[in-house]
């Protein structure tokens, strides 16, 4: 495998060998093949994921001498084109944006790297606090002050796993925690029950509640070579009370006990959740940008 990893500005440059960025990436897009049942077929030695009304390339490792063809099948094809810092060839952007392609949707890829410096979460607890400074720490912080805080009559957090006949109940929290503008409940239980299929026993898909309200999901999926957690949402009327804090440290300790490799999820730059992940040890690994034609 040709060495051509740039990171992408902002990104950490070594944070990881670069076979470890390219599973990542096939988890990622394993896990999308699965949520929307897609098929997939070789392209320019990278996949083309082909679903319902478009079509999507994505870990390439093309050939310099290959790029030329390979960007004009894709403008033929109107395909979206997902590029990341090692993605092959190294000047695959530049090309793109040449033949009239334009980015569309940008996210960081965050890796958990308890080694690293920062606070780390104990299983299903928020991370350790540093210990108090007179002057210079104040205690007990704002985000631990709202974990600690009562949670009211509705009572304790309680986080587990579903099975497919609590699927209803989880497809509701996490359908008003996202909002997605367009999509009614019940497209989205159905597009939860087909990836509840096809995931499998590869994948734990929590529910949080608090007392006998259900108020927050997420889920971890265990690839061959890489985790990831994605789902992470709370119900409005919940939030910041430390439930997804909660549901990501749950997934850190499943992964601990079950699976090796690494452990990823994707979230925007910038973003609360961004800080939330930061916080509990995960560090960003790089950046992809999705391409569509113009």
């Amino acid at each position: 495998m040709a060495a051509w990893f740039f990171p992408a500005p902002g990104a950490e440059a070594g944070l990881l060998p670069e076979e470890q960025l390219w599973a990542m990436e096939a988890t990622a897009l394993e896990v999308r093949r699965l949520w929307f049942g897609g098929q997939v077929q070789p392209f320019y030695g990278g996949v083309l994921l082909r679903e319902l009304g478009t079509e999507l390339v994505a870990l390439l490792r093309a050939r310099p001498e290959e790029a030329p063809r390979l960007v004009e099948e894709v403008r033929q094809r109107r395909a979206q084109v997902v590029v990341t810092p090692f993605s092959q060839p190294r000047d695959l952007a530049v090309r793109l944006r040449r033949a009239g392609f334009y980015p569309v949707a940008r996210q960081g890829a965050y890796v958990y790297r308890p080694s690293l410096p920062g606070p780390q979460p104990a299983e299903g607890r928020p991370p350790a606090v540093a210990p108090r400074r007179r002057g210079l720490v104040p205690w007990p912080p704002g985000w631990l002050r709202r974990w600690l805080r009562p949670a009211g009559p509705a009572g304790p957090l309680a986080i587990a796993p579903i099975s497919a006949e609590g699927l209803p109940e989880w497809n509701r929290v996490c359908w008003e925690a996202f909002g997605p503008p367009g999509l009614r409940e019940e497209a989205s239980l159905f597009e939860k029950e087909r990836a509840f299929v096809n995931m499998g026993s590869r994948a734990l898909w929590y529910l949080a509640r608090l007392g006998q309200e259900p108020v927050g999901t997420a889920i971890l999926y265990l690839g061959d070579q890489a985790a990831q957690i994605l789902a992470v949402g709370t119900r409005p009327g919940y939030r910041r009370r430390g439930v997804a804090t909660a549901l990501v440290c749950r997934a850190i300790a499943d992964f601990r006990a079950r699976s090796r490799g690494v452990l990823f999820l994707d979230t925007w730059p910038g973003s609360g959740a961004e800080r939330l992940y930061l916080r509990l040890g995960f560090r960003r690994a790089y950046i992809r940008t999705m391409y569509a034609p113009g």
